[in-house]
């Protein structure tokens, strides 16, 4: 054990002298991390749109062209579902907000001044509350542009006023109530200037959208009857916590260049032959190979944790499930390691053909682009790559929240493949050797 140890501190030392590993490393992940990190973090516009899940139980004609009205204003990002699946999507934060059409929205809308305005129900996040402002004041605007469609004369007009002058009528044994009979008279000249306008081809005047803009003196086009939604949080708590995870991809890629390489270099130049003349046994080597490896790694890996913790304010959801799934990543590339070593008998042979396939596992995985903003064929194809398995692992300790049970599929994958990349990295060079 004693010469496993020196061994791994004479490994150490070494990479301490070569100034260009400390940067492939260790520099250049924390100069990918924060530069991503920042570029990401909220300086953009960004997409301001409130998003909006509609259920119409109505489906009147009144409650679809408030939805398309809902769909045009460019304000709102709409879709539509049923009630339990809009609640679901609200409350596991992928919409905003939901809103429910009941049925009778539609009757109630036709009745303009007369009885009860139409209702509706709408989900928000109680802790937005500006948001949730902003869209009560959208929604009662929108549908404040029914009234204005209904002053502005035409078929639809007509038809509507003939219908509340109905219901005007309808509980008093075809007679309007006095205290209702000056209501009534209106509706009747409104009708008569509709009808004049249709013969003489004119349109109405752009008063009457002042007029609905202007709160119809305070009454309200939708009463909204708001209900209060625990959201259950997800997402990356800052844009670190997606690049950071990236940043050490490219630290442990970094790290497996550098110890295979200078593997490579000890082979050729009979360093490994002399150990062995030395009485040091060759698993003892590769023992401290491996030690030494995995030690930078999970070093460079806190190292980089530490530094988002202090100067970006990174906080993770879990300390220990980070720890582990550190340690895993370093497992599975110090495996990647020892086969980038038996790449080529030269460094330059084997640099190339080993950062070509790196990176090429680096892209596939998510180390250049994050795995959400890949077509859903990439990932399914990225399950092939160790590093996705690092960047799940390293979020689900960070942000998404994974308890021990769902991280053990990502560890079992990590543990596992740095296992065949060691196996075939030792069967590889014994066999060239």
């Amino acid at each position: 054990m004693k010469a496993i140890w020196l061994l791994a501190c004479k490994d150490w030392r070494l990479l301490l002298r070569d100034r260009g590993a400390l940067f492939s490393m260790l520099f250049f992940p924390l100069l990918y991390a924060s530069f991503f990190g920042l570029i990401f973090s909220g300086g953009g516009s960004g997409d301001r749109a409130i998003s909006l899940v509609l259920v119409d139980e109505d489906s009147s004609k009144a409650s679809r062209a408030f939805v398309a009205d809902l769909q045009a204003h460019k304000s709102l990002r709409i879709s539509e579902a049923g009630l339990e699946e809009a609640r679901d999507l609200v409350r596991l934060g992928k919409r905003q907000a939901w809103l429910r059409l009941p049925p009778g929205y539609g009757e109630a809308g036709d009745r303009l001044f007369f009885g009860d305005p139409p209702r509706a129900e709408l989900g928000v996040d109680p802790s937005r509350k500006a948001e949730a402002g902003m869209l009560e004041g959208l929604l009662q605007m929108i549908a404040a542009q029914r009234f204005n469609q209904v002053f502005s004369g035409g078929e639809d007009s007509r038809q509507i006023l003939a219908k509340t002058r109905d219901w005007l009528r309808e509980d008093n044994g075809g007679q309007v109530p006095s205290f209702l009979r000056h209501l009534d008279q209106f509706y009747g000249t409104l009708d008569s200037l509709y009808e004049s306008q249709e013969e003489q081809g004119l349109s109405a005047e752009a008063d009457s959208l002042q007029a609905t803009e202007s709160g119809f003196g305070g009454f309200q086009p939708i009463v909204l009857e708001r209900q209060e939604v625990v959201v259950r949080r997800q997402g990356p708590t800052s844009s670190f916590a997606v690049s950071f995870p990236q940043g050490i991809v490219w630290a442990l890629i970094g790290c497996a260049a550098s110890f295979g390489l200078s593997l490579i270099s000890e082979r050729r130049k009979g360093t490994l032959d002399r150990l062995r003349l030395a009485a040091v046994r060759e698993r003892d080597l590769l023992a401290s190979r491996t030690l030494a490896c995995m030690g930078v790694m999970l070093g460079v890996c806190l190292l980089l944790f530490g530094f988002a913790v202090l100067v970006f304010g990174l906080r993770p959801s879990s300390w220990p499930l980070l720890f582990t799934a550190s340690l895993a990543s370093s497992w599975c590339f110090t495996g990647i390691m020892l086969s980038f070593s038996a790449f080529g008998k030269s460094e330059q042979a084997a640099s190339g053909i080993g950062w070509g396939l790196l990176s090429l596992l680096a892209m596939l995985g998510g180390g250049m682009i994050p795995l959400i903003f890949m077509p859903g064929w990439m990932r399914s194809l990225s399950m092939i790559s160790p590093v996705r398995w690092v960047v799940v692992s390293l979020e689900g300790a960070l942000w998404r929240n994974f308890a021990p049970g769902e991280m053990l599929p990502a560890l079992l994958v990590l543990f596992g493949s740095g296992i065949l990349f060691f196996l075939l990295g030792l069967y590889t060079s014994r066999r060239s050797a």
